[in-house]
């Protein structure tokens, strides 16, 4: 227990008035006039004992009011924990008050009904009532104020702090600067409201305080610093970013900072015992956000958990400015059929509206894209129906799109409380059709190939297998090589540089040497040279008796991403296999789907060469041997383009992203960009490097929400990509942490949390100066004084009466 004004402990002396009186005003005896009687002497020695134990019962009461007045006067505060009452505790002080008056009731009545002597009931009604209360007391400290003790000890933890109201404060104020702190609501958005409170505790701390201001929005350490001007000058400033920090990190280096700063300051006290030195200042980090899960990291909760854990002398408070009940209608999960299109192609856009506390509401959809001009034009809107806790989806088709660069945006045409999540923007790319060159020992073999390739749109060249060495590959994005029987060393040798630069190569396996004079050989494939680069060795050549089919169902690959959206998969998967080669895969080789025998056999095999990559087909992609029934459906025409994106990397380029996230961008085969400038939606520009023999560009400057662009300034060589940034759509989905969350993220006993100036204020008073017993003990006083003044009314009333 610590006492907030010990002077006034002083006052405890006045406590020994009534035991002075007591001595000086007790009753004495009269003098009998017949001192021979013996009755009239025993009754004499009776009254005197019962009017002395009134007289103690009486003095008790009177120097317990003078005690709690005084120490009511002195604000006793104790360390902060639950010092109510548990219903176990509750429920036994009850008990026993009521036990010890129904046992001091049960008696009078009996010793009534006895009709004894006037005298002797008195004296017994005496030490009945010294007995029942003296028992029920004792019972009661035994059975409940010792196990609340011991329950109030286990929960104060740490030392008891030092109790002082002007004690300089060294407090980190931390920001959520995420976009959800823009909800508005009565005019305010979330971070306006947090900066309110923020600045009027701050006017409130103690002299000589010094603070800190973080925000979320970087992992810079922040600096005490003592001018609150300047602080309250920045804290005015902040603007809510689309980039953040986890809070838990953000929390983790306030920790350190306090950690840091409170080691220097011992550290200077070189004359005091290291034992003796003590901290100059309170320490308090104070955390303002709306709660949205977004900004907080759950699966990191034990990390920051056992780091609060470990410094105990840091006081948290959490600010709590979020809106149990928000209204809001946001746009997410924005979905394009191909962010990478040929000229003239054709693009879809899946975008889904997502309502939260608004119910059955009509809104308008607009599409736009950025003209000739570079200003948005609008081409087409319609209006949606929604329902709160219900998805709706609406599609656009873009067509035509000539590029090279195409950029937009949709948008909900509403007022809204939250406008961040209003808009969704989008790029695609729109460049030629990549170059394929086709080899097969005759064109019979690659007809299938070459009419997918020509109904995609692809530009292809067909070569014989003999025509292989004196042609320029580096010329094509890719290659597939059909049943080609045999290369010589030197041929290997050229196709793994051309790999290693960057190219890639489709392999099908759909011949045997065995049976055929123009078959497969087995050992040039097998070879050093050839195992530089393929997938896999050939082990045999076998047939499935009965058929086989491929085993799709749990595939995950980009050679499959748009069999998931239409279960294409499902027809691609029963298409009949009779003929193929068993595969042991090379060091670094992934098999990316089998076939459905016990051994489960490798059908399709991919390895990562150099910047280049190859993909082997265990079966063949014609049907001039009837190996299989792949070529029979149409699910064989999006097998083609699948392999073709994924070996030229177009399935993999990704020109849409969520801000906060990596970025690369894909560059050509053979390029020779040296630098570039990044142009981003607020009108800056940014110069970059490129590192020689990089086959993408990374970006860690997209942190504006919108449309970008990346030129070349390489002389000669162009260079010309755009993407765009999106907010996080778990900002729009407004999920707040729950007490569990954050019980579990900074421990139920080591935070405090509120929700306005008063609470805040009230909270930091309570982890300053402990739990006031003001009112506790005032109450105490009260109950006592009426108690000596029912017994001081009582004290002098005849027996009789």
């Amino acid at each position: 227990m610590s006492i907030i004004n010990p002077i006034i402990l002083y006052g405890l002396g006045f406590a020994s008035i009534p035991v002075i009186l007591h001595f000086l005003l007790r009753s004495k005896p009269k003098k009998m006039l017949f001192p021979a009687l013996r009755l009239i002497q025993q009754r004499r020695r009776q009254n005197v004992r019962r009017l002395r134990l009134r007289h103690i019962w009486l003095m008790l009461l009177r120097v317990l009011v003078i005690a709690a007045i005084v120490l009511a006067m002195a604000r006793p505060s104790f360390p902060a924990a639950n010092y109510s009452f548990s219903p176990l505790e509750l429920g036994l002080t009850i008990g026993l008050f009521v036990a010890g008056v129904g046992i001091y009731v049960a008696l009078m009545w009996w010793w009534r009904k006895q009709r004894m002597p006037r005298h002797e009931f008195n004296n017994r009604r005496t030490y009945l009532r010294a007995g029942s209360g003296g028992i029920t007391v004792l019972l009661w400290l035994l059975l409940v104020a010792w196990p609340y003790g011991s329950r109030i000890a286990a929960e104060i933890s740490g030392p008891t702090p030092e109790v002082s109201n002007v004690l300089p404060v060294t407090a980190v104020f931390l920001f959520d600067t995420s976009l959800s702190m823009d909800y508005r609501l009565e005019s305010k958005t979330r971070l306006d409201r947090s900066k309110d409170i923020a600045i009027k505790h701050l006017n409130r701390l103690p002299p000589s305080s010094r603070i800190a201001v973080a925000t979320s929005a970087n992992s810079d350490s922040p600096l005490f610093q003592s001018d609150l001007a300047g602080a309250e000058a920045r804290i005015e400033r902040l603007e809510s970013k689309p980039v953040h920090v986890s809070l838990n990190d953000r929390i983790r280096s306030a920790l350190l900072l306090q950690e840091d700063d409170r080691g220097r300051t011992l550290a200077s006290q070189e004359s005091v015992p290291e034992d003796l030195r003590q901290d100059q200042s309170l320490r308090e980090i104070y955390i303002f956000t709306d709660l949205a899960a977004s900004a907080w990291n759950m699966a990191a909760a034990k990390t920051l958990f056992d780091e609060i854990d470990r410094l105990p002398w840091i006081s948290l408070y959490v600010i709590d400015v979020g809106v149990e009940s928000p209204q809001d209608i946001s746009l997410a999960d924005v979905k394009l059929s191909r962010q990478s299109i040929s000229l003239g192609g054709n693009v879809t856009i899946d975008v889904a509206i997502r309502s939260t506390g608004v119910r059955n509401t009509k809104r308008k959809l607009e599409l736009s894209m950025i003209g000739e001009s570079g200003k948005l034009v609008k081409v087409a809107e319609r209006d949606v129906v929604v329902d709160e806790e219900v998805i709706t989806r609406e599609q656009f088709e873009l067509q035509d799109l000539a590029g090279p660069i195409e950029q937009g945006e949709l948008r909900l045409v509403s007022t809204d409380p939250l406008p961040s999540n209003d808009v969704q923007y989008f790029s695609v790319m729109v460049q030629p059709p990549p170059k394929v060159l086709v080899a097969a020992p005759t064109r019979t073999e690659s007809d299938y190939v070459a009419y997918a390739m020509a109904a995609l749109g692809y530009e292809t060249k067909f070569i014989t297998d003999d025509d292989i060495s004196g042609e320029k590959l580096d010329e094509y994005a890719c290659a597939f090589f059909i049943n080609i029987p045999y290369l010589t060393g030197s041929e290997w040798d050229q196709v793994r540089d051309y790999i290693n630069g960057g190219g890639s190569i489709a392999v099908a396996l759909g011949s045997v040497k065995l049976t055929e004079v123009s078959g497969i050989d087995p050992i040039s494939y097998n070879s050093p040279q050839a195992q530089r680069i393929l997938p896999a060795e050939l082990i045999a050549y076998l047939s499935f008796q009965p058929s086989e089919t491929l085993d799709l169902k749990n595939v995950v690959h980009p050679l499959f991403d748009k069999y998931q959206d239409t279960n294409g998969w499902v027809l691609l998967g029963a298409s009949k296999i009779r003929k193929f080669w068993k595969l042991q895969p090379t060091e670094g080789a992934a098999v990316v789907a089998s076939f459905t025998n016990d051994e489960k056999s490798p059908a399709i095999v991919e390895k990562a060469v150099g910047r280049g990559r190859v993909v082997m087909f265990s079966t063949a992609l014609d049907r001039s041997r009837r190996w299989n029934d792949l070529t029979t459906t149409w699910q064989f025409l999006p097998l083609v383009d699948q392999t073709i994106r994924h070996l030229t990397r177009n399935s993999e380029s990704r020109f849409n992203h969520v801000v906060g996230n990596e970025i690369f961008l894909p560059l050509p085969t053979g390029h020779t960009l040296s630098s570039y400038l990044l142009k981003k939606p607020d009108l800056s520009q940014l110069p970059g490097e490129v590192k020689p023999g990089a086959g993408s560009i990374p970006l860690k400057a997209a942190d504006v929400l919108g449309h970008y662009e990346v030129d070349s300034t390489t002389p000669n060589e162009e260079f010309r990509v755009g993407f765009s940034v999106n907010s996080n759509p778990a900002e729009g989905a407004h999920k707040r942490l729950d007490t569990d969350d954050l019980n579990l993220l900074l421990g139920e006993k080591r935070h405090r949390r509120a929700s306005s100036i008063d609470g805040l204020e009230k909270l930091v008073n309570t982890g300053r100066l402990g739990q006031e017993a003001f009112p506790i003990v005032l109450m105490i006083a009260v109950l006592v004084f009426c108690g000596e003044h029912f017994v001081a009314n009582r004290f002098y009333t005849a027996d009789e009466g």
